[in-house]
């Protein structure tokens, strides 16, 4: 059975007069305007990371001409005498993420986080993108068009999961300008031919976790089988994806924030995917079942022509990305820019589940200079 036909046997259609417990799954969400909602919970959320809207850090939208008239959404933070600081995020997800490092960052970068065209509240033009080349051309020039707008020269770049992906490629673009890549779990660095899960990886995890982020990879290759996306799964399924966005958030985040806040951060998602339209697509083109594994993987295509560039590159010690290939990466004693590191208590989310740790050593980088491949052995406790 697909993953479409469980769904719709088990949520069936609201439109039918039965009204039992399985179309309760289904009822359709009728709040009128999900941008409008998710900018003010965006605002509670910064509210609640210390930062207040209009005094220390400004939400706007950038018009960018890409594609037609377009707008990239944008929160800036930090004085405008300090290092500049640009942040992407992950796929499906928005600038938001970033909210529990803002505070500490700001005090020695003026930071700007935006969201991809075509995700988070950015505009969503049509996505007309059919293969990787032309994918991560979108989201570089883009990213570009927004750079030029806002008359930025010098930065420093951070990426998280797949914004770590764009922000290794971005320098193509302008690579005089990037002072340094903070990639922070990055997908799509390892490069393998069978895509087939490592061994290295599979027992660092651990046999719990090891099975659940298999199953999950087997979901992930019936979602790219079918072209279908998280954010098409939510919108299809309002009721059951809202609970379950702001429970795994909660869950997430439980240690570090109060409950309240893991809440308001799953509300603000939910709005925030139900938004129609967009580049969410662009995960097809990029990665590839079952492992997320890229087409144009960054360990061998775009990382070594980088050497002139610090890369600071970090992730979870129970992260479910491969870090195979980043751990590769580092070894080899000619990449004496690239630093691989550990974030303790930390899965895939560490913006999110170890935030002072990965602040702390983002910070650090600035003391130390330029990277001199250090690096941890990967028999590391989980």
């Amino acid at each position: 059975m697909s993953l479409k036909e469980y769904i719709d046997n088990y949520f069936v259609d609201t439109s039918k007069r039965n009204l039992g417990i399985t179309n309760f799954f289904k009822f359709v969400d009728t709040t009128p305007h999900h941008r409008e909602a998710a900018l003010r919970l965006e605002e509670k959320v910064l509210i609640m990371s210390g930062l207040h809207p209009g005094k220390d850090v400004f939400i706007y939208d950038v018009p960018i001409n890409y594609g037609g008239q377009n707008y990239i959404h944008t929160v800036e933070c930090g004085r405008k005498n300090k290092d500049i600081l640009i942040l992407l995020h992950g796929y499906s997800g928005s600038l938001i993420l970033f909210c529990p490092l803002l505070k500490d960052l700001s005090r020695r970068f003026r930071i700007f986080c935006i969201d991809f065209l075509g995700m988070g509240l950015s505009s969503r033009p049509d996505f007309k993108c059919t293969n990787p080349e032309r994918t991560i051309q979108y989201f570089v020039e883009s990213c570009e068009k927004w750079r030029k707008a806002m008359k930025i020269k010098k930065y420093y770049l951070g990426g998280h999961s797949f914004g770590g992906y764009i922000a290794a490629a971005w320098p193509y673009k302008n690579k005089k300008g990037v002072k340094g890549l903070y990639l922070m779990s990055p997908t799509g660095v390892s490069d393998s031919d069978d895509n087939q899960v490592p061994e290295e990886w599979a027992q660092a995890l651990g046999w719990a976790k090891k099975n659940f982020w298999l199953t999950y990879f087997q979901l992930y290759t019936r979602l790219y089988n079918g072209r279908s996306t998280p954010a098409g799964l939510v919108r299809s399924y309002p009721y059951l994806g809202r609970i379950f966005i702001k429970k795994y958030m909660i869950g997430l985040i439980g240690q570090n924030h109060p409950s309240q806040y893991g809440e308001l951060i799953g509300e603000f998602l939910y709005h925030m995917l139900m938004i129609p339209g967009g580049s969410e697509q662009a995960v097809h083109y990029v990665l590839r079942p079952p492992r997320l594994c890229a087409h144009i993987p960054l360990e061998k295509v775009v990382l070594e022509d980088l050497g002139d560039i610090p890369i600071y590159c970090y992730f979870g010690e129970s992260d479910w990305n491969d870090w195979t290939g980043a751990y590769r990466f580092a070894q080899v004693p000619q990449n004496r820019n690239f630093k691989f590191e550990w974030i303790t208590e930390s899965g895939h989310q560490m913006t999110l589940q170890n935030p002072s740790q990965l602040t702390e050593k983002m910070l650090l980088t600035l003391e130390d200079g330029s990277p001199k491949s250090r690096i941890n052995k990967p028999n590391h406790q989980i």
